[in-house]
């Protein structure tokens, strides 16, 4: 029995033909395509219109984009502990990671540092369950794709202008923390001010602040550390480009600069442009990955 070609299947067949493929390839792959949009929907699970292989690690949350692409997050910000493994790892393995040549220069080290608060905010082995901190755009690349995934970014991780920052179909952060309902913060519609570690002493723990996440239970979003993401400009007349950090940290004093939105500044305006430097290191910066 052969079954009926699909709108999605037919584009497809006019991509391949383009490609060079033979008619009998397209013919086999139109038809086995078809047919698998026949099977029951409880035995699909759909990305970007195709079968999600396997569903997200029990440490991530599936979270879907307004036309139903979806993609996982981390549940929690990145422990030291889980930076220290990387850190440990042997060279090979811990250099051969995928970063963008334009963003990242080669380096030997991706030990935290900085300035003189980044050395007292972070030491190898101390205080396993705090976030990791005082790393930059290039650590933050490498120790996703050591532990098999991505920054978060533009939909598929792909780094993307700044004017694509709060998009419901292509900012993969803004999503997670808005949900389907474009919530301000990740917990609610209006702002909590002791729900979240903003305006504090210190970093708690990576699940420190009961109440701070979303109702899918990603949570910190809001406060503690700022986290890296994909979305980034460049500023030709400052000879520099800026990459944004999302949610807000535990120094942060201004409840709307820990939410889910972020306004774009305008590039030629007299202000600081929006983003920082991926060289930064940061006390209030770390770490959430991404996976497709």
């Amino acid at each position: 029995m052969s079954c009926p070609r699909s709108p999605r299947a037919a584009a497809w067949s006019s991509r391949a033909l383009r490609s060079g493929l033979s008619y009998s390839t397209i013919l086999c792959s139109t038809l086995a395509l078809g047919c698998s949009l026949l099977r029951p929907l409880e035995d699909l699970e759909t990305s970007e219109g195709a079968l999600r292989a396997q569903p997200c690690p029990d440490e991530m949350q599936e979270v879907r984009f307004e036309d139903g692409a979806s993609f996982c997050i981390d549940k929690l910000e990145t422990t030291r502990a889980q930076y220290d493994e990387f850190l440990s790892a042997p060279v090979p393995e811990a250099s051969l990671v995928q970063q963008d040549s334009l963003l990242c220069p080669a380096r030997e080290s991706f030990e935290p540092g900085g300035g003189a608060d980044c050395t007292s905010a972070y030491a190898f082995g101390v205080d396993a369950e705090l976030p990791v901190a005082c790393v930059d755009l290039c650590d933050a690349m490498a120790y996703c794709s050591f532990r098999g995934k991505r920054l978060c970014g533009g939909r598929g991780g792909e780094t993307v202008d700044q004017d694509s920052v709060n998009s419901p179909t292509e900012d993969e952060w803004f999503v997670a923390c808005a949900g389907e309902s474009g919530r301000q913060y990740p917990y609610a519609p209006s702002f909590e001010p002791r729900l979240c570690n903003i305006d504090s002493a210190g970093l708690e723990p990576v699940s420190g602040s009961p109440g701070c996440e979303t109702p899918e239970h990603v949570e910190q979003l809001s406060g503690n550390v700022s986290e890296w993401v994909l979305i980034c400009k460049d500023f030709p007349r400052r000879k520099e480009t800026r990459c944004l950090v999302r949610g807000g940290d535990y120094l942060t004093t201004d409840g709307s600069r820990a939410g889910c939105h972020q306004t774009p500044r305008d590039a030629d305006s007299d202000q600081v442009p929006l983003g920082r430097p991926p060289s930064e290191r940061s006390p209030g910066i770390g770490i959430r990955c991404c996976s497709d």
